[in-house]
């Protein structure tokens, strides 16, 4: 009777089981089967350093590598290469551009391997020079190399020597990953009721991009010169500038234009709210990306007082890359955080919104009426890949009242007039500045600027076959087919959403891209097989009505890449997360808990995975001292 009690009770936990050999495989995937490199390394100029690795009788491929981003002021750097099994040779290329570089020390270290190192003259001079050297010496500084081209390359023939293997250490480790998992299997069940998690995860979120904003150096993030340069603009400034005022021609990219020729909002904010630290006396660039900071506290501090919105911030959890963005300065999370009131405002029953669109009016709501204009104006001063969410909140909105009366259905759609009209008139006032300070023939001035301050490939005046290789792709006669399979733009998107940090050049490996793609795939198909299968008609609809947005959305990505700018980046589809926050708030009952957290819980793990160990460890850091 005892043994079958306990063996009753082994069942009824199964799924803690399962918890343990699930991650307790990625552990050992990810931590155990990868060797580990550390490298020092002077450049005198920002650069990338790679490592190829080959099998025996296999050449090097651009699917077997790994790469970092060096920059002048940091010489220490880690990263995760491959399992040395198998492996016999190793490639380095010690720097991408034409100049030199010392490299200090290499060492590559995995479990159950003799640890490879690079420090001393004997070690160094293994290491055979290759293809385009012009000049290289090994001393007790390290290696020295000076290249020919953009691409120096040294090659190490080597068989992997095994080690003695403690599997003592590794099942302690094992054992201690159990008792955590158990801790909060049974301590943190009460978190898994009405999504109680949420916020905890987006506390630990939050201290990660305060810690990615306060530790990163300056530009090391994609594009962020850009958005620097304009918000630094409106620190002394309210009214948008002449666009040809030489005080903002250095904001002109290598296209040709600046971020402060848009319409966007956020840098004007950004630079107002950074003036409020000028007391503390910390770096301008620093002051800059408080703005996104605080934004992220304002969802995390807005979620903790209203629980009932905690299944619209749960698909924040899935992607690194969301986190990301609020960790430095840029416009995107600005939409973001802004879109997603607007969603908090369309789907709760007792928001401002929902208020004055469906309740007796009085003057006391005149203050409302205001802020919502400007709510509703801001939203056409945001990033453009956000408006695809304006259509589907519309459609939303008359999809949950649908059901009221003619007359009532009529007055809130009056009244939601009225605010968008409002809306509109703001965002128009934005506008007329705009061209109060520049004029009516803005448009034919920033034709002249384009041409005048983009680099050679990128000016309008370039004849087709001499601009960038990225430019126009349909027009120089490129199929759509070999955007996809040539270019690999669905996977060069698809990595660029779940976690590639700095200018595109820190990666986790193939195997981590490949566990989120299972994983992904695998959630997003219980999610709409749930829906179709016990969510009804209503469901459905709107189930599709999200999927024809998101799919419309990666469309016109594609189609841009294609026919004007090949940009392969996963954060133009950060709309999609907020479609799908939608949806699961209305249908959030009909999922089977258990797998659904199950999805969540492994996808928030890997993400934590790739922000800490790729993103947090590997960006360039700014010295203190």
């Amino acid at each position: 009777m005892e043994d079958t009690s306990f063996l009753q009770k082994l069942i009824h936990h199964k799924f803690f089981f399962f918890l343990c050999i699930f991650f307790s495989c990625l552990y050992l995937y990810f931590f155990t089967n990868r060797a580990y490199v550390e490298v020092t390394i002077d450049s005198p100029e920002p650069t990338l350093l790679k490592i190829y690795w080959a099998k025996d009788g296999q050449p090097y491929s651009e699917k077997n590598k790994a790469q970092l981003r060096v920059v002048p002021k940091q010489t220490k750097y880690g990263f995760f290469l491959t399992n040395l099994t198998d492996i016999t040779k190793l490639r380095i290329d010690p720097h991408q551009h034409h100049g030199t570089s010392t490299i200090k020390k290499i060492s590559i270290q995995q479990a159950g391997f003799k640890s490879i190192h690079f420090e001393s003259i004997p070690e160094f001079s293994r290491l055979k020079p290759v293809f385009g050297i012009i000049e290289y010496g090994i001393s007790k500084n390290g290696l020295f190399t000076k290249s020919l081209g953009n691409d120096p390359q040294f090659e190490f023939d080597f068989i992997p020597k095994k080690s003695p293997f403690n599997p003592y250490i590794e099942a302690t480790r094992i054992v201690a990953l159990c008792l955590f998992l158990w801790l909060l299997y049974h301590y943190g069940a009460p978190l898994v009721k009405d999504l109680q998690y949420v916020q905890l995860f987006l506390a630990i979120i939050f201290i990660l991009i305060a810690l990615m904003a306060t530790t990163s150096s300056e530009n090391v993030h994609p594009d962020e010169y850009v958005h620097l340069d304009a918000a630094r603009y409106y620190r002394n400034h309210w009214l948008p500038p002449r666009v040809d005022s030489p005080e903002i021609r250095h904001t002109y990219s290598v296209y040709g234009v600046s971020r402060l020729n848009t319409d966007e909002m956020s840098y004007l904010l950004t630079a107002k709210f950074s003036n409020l630290f000028t007391p503390f006396h910390i770096t301008e660039y620093q002051a800059l990306r408080l703005f996104n900071i605080f934004l992220f506290g304002i969802i995390l501090l807005y979620i903790i007082l209203r629980p009932v919105v905690r299944p619209l911030a749960l698909p924040f959890l899935l992607t690194p890359q969301l986190w990301y963005t609020f960790s430095y300065c840029n416009s995107d999370a600005f939409a973001f955080f802004l879109y997603f009131i607007i969603c908090c405002q369309v789907i709760l029953p007792d928001s401002m919104l929902n208020t004055l669109l469906k309740k007796q009016l009085s003057r006391k709501y005149l203050f409302n009426y205001i802020l919502l204009s400007i709510l509703f104006s801001l939203l056409f001063l945001a990033k453009k890949n956000f408006f695809i969410l304006i259509p589907f909140l519309l459609f939303f909105y008359l999809w949950k009242n649908w059901h009221v009366s003619k007359q009532l259905k009529k007055e809130f759609l009056i009244r939601l007039l009225i605010l968008v009209l409002a809306g509109l008139s703001v965002a128009g006032a934005r506008r007329a500045g705009d061209y109060y300070v520049n004029g009516f023939d803005r448009a034919k001035k920033l034709a002249i600027l384009q041409e005048q301050t983009a680099k050679p490939t990128y000016k309008p005046s370039t004849e087709l076959h001499k601009k960038h290789m990225y430019l126009y792709m349909k027009a120089r006669g490129n199929s759509l087919e070999r955007i996809i399979k040539f270019d690999k733009w669905f996977g060069k998107t698809f990595r660029s959403a779940f976690g590639v940090y700095g200018y595109f050049t820190l990666s986790a490996s193939d195997d981590y891209y490949k566990i989120v793609q299972w994983l992904g795939t695998s959630f997003l198909f219980f999610f709409i097989c749930s829906i179709i299968m016990k969510g009804g008609l209503q469901n459905n609809i709107l189930l599709f009505a999200g999927l024809g947005c998101g799919i419309s959305l990666i469309g016109i990505s594609l189609w841009h890449s294609w026919t004007s700018d090949f940009q392969a980046q996963g954060r133009y589809l950060f709309p999609i997360i907020l479609l799908l926050g939608i949806i699961y708030f209305q249908t959030k009952d009909i999922f089977q808990k258990r797998i659904f957290n199950f999805f969540v819980f492994s996808m928030f793990a890997v993400s934590l995975y790739s922000f800490i160990y790729i993103a947090l460890q590997n960006i360039p850091k700014y010295a203190f001292l």
